[in-house]
Order: structure tokens, then C-alpha cells, then sequence
């Protein structure tokens, strides 16, 4: 919710739009389905990303409970890299998601402590 009620509070101030690349010409198949999928997601909202955030927030507390912390890490990494080439957002964008969900993150354990499990249900 922490990253949620920041971002949408950054998108009322101060909004953002990516510019993409003109495909609506496209020959080549991958090039088809971006133009497809720019057209039904709107370049808006891009600052911080929530793709960054939320991929963010999950290798962090995923990483807490495993020991496969790596392998969520470069999901996340492989998130935040993917909507990068996509031209979903810019680095700026990734960076401030990157640091709204580890704040979040952060304030999260401080009003909900994680505990030990208990030893016996």
C-alpha cells in the first residue's frame, strides 16, 4: 500500500509520459506485437515505476523467508531490465521505484515487526 499511495500521490503532482517509438508501420513480428501492446497501454504514469516497485518488494521479502535469495533477486533485476527495452520507463523511473519500495520496505517491518514462526501450531 506504501508504494501505491506514493506513486499515485507523485502521478497527481507530477505526471510523466514516455515517448515511444513509432511502430505502426512494422514489418518485422516482434516489432507488430510492441506496437500492439503500446496500443493498449498508455504511455502515463511512468514516474517511479511500479513494475520497478513491486518486483522490488517481492525479492526483498521473498529473499527474507528463502534461501534462494538470488534467484529472486535477478527476477526482479529481469523485470526491471525488461520494461527498460520495452521502453515502458526510463532509468529514472526504475531507480525511483527501486528506493519507494525498499522505503516501503523498510517502514513496513517497523509497523509490522516479522517474527520467528512459532515452533508449534
Amino acid at each position: 500500500m506504501i508504494t501505491y499511495i506514493v506513486s499515485y500521490i507523485t502521478y497527481l503532482i507530477y505526471s510523466v509520459k514516455m515517448d515511444r517509438p513509432d511502430l505502426s508501420g512494422a514489418q518485422v513480428f516482434l516489432s507488430k506485437v510492441m506496437y500492439n501492446y503500446y496500443q493498449d497501454d498508455l504511455p502515463v504514469n511512468c514516474f517511479p515505476s511500479l513494475h520497478a516497485a513491486n518486483s522490488t518488494l517481492s525479492a526483498y521479502f521473498l529473499s527474507k523467508d528463502s534461501g534462494k535469495s538470488v534467484i529472486f533477486w535477478l527476477i526482479a533485476i529481469g523485470i526491471i531490465l525488461s520494461t527498460l527495452f520495452a521502453r515502458q520507463h526510463v532509468i529514472a523511473d526504475e531507480i525511483s521505484g527501486f528506493l519507494v519500495a525498499i522505503f516501503a520496505a523498510k517502514a513496513s517491518e517497523k509497523i509490522i515487526p516479522i517474527e520467528e514462526e512459532p515452533g508449534n501450531y
